[in-house]
């Protein structure tokens, strides 16, 4: 059985993917069409599910962001030559307010590094690949 996973990872996304995946059997795929990615721990917590069922993962053409750690976490992965992966640093939604102060600016520094730590290392467990190869990847944008 074919799963596809969402081009936008949100609180709706998510429970409409929770959704899909009742009816999956160890071994199915899910179909990763055009991911943008979203909210981190969305993906996160996607790809924790796509690994406890033994789902495969299939790259159709483009997978990003959020969506990177939940592709990564299928058994068998596979993907074609014209798939493209997009990783970048974590982003914050943009500052509403024009009075940020330095307290504002280091804990959502301290945020994003934690959000970047965490995607690095779950990538790395999942495909083994080297932590420091992915983070290098993540902060050349």
């Amino acid at each position: 059985m074919k799963l596809y996973f969402p081009s936008i990872l949100d609180e709706f996304t998510e429970q409409e993917f929770l959704y899909q995946l009742e009816n999956a059997k160890e071994g199915d795929t899910v179909v990763f069409s055009v991911c943008y990615g979203g909210d981190l721990a969305v993906g996160l917590k996607l790809a924790k599910e796509i690994r406890n069922r033994k789902l495969n993962t299939l790259g159709d053409f483009i997978i990003a962001s959020a969506a990177v750690p939940a592709f990564c976490a299928g058994v068998d992965r596979v993907c074609y030559a014209y798939t493209k992966f997009f990783l970048h640093e974590a982003l914050i939604p943009v500052y509403v307010e024009t009075d940020v102060n330095e307290t504002d600016l280091k804990t959502d520094y301290e945020t994003m590094q934690s959000y970047n730590d965490t995607m690095i290392q779950f990538i790395s467990e999942l495909v083994g690949a080297n932590a420091q190869a992915i983070s290098d990847l993540i902060h050349a944008n």
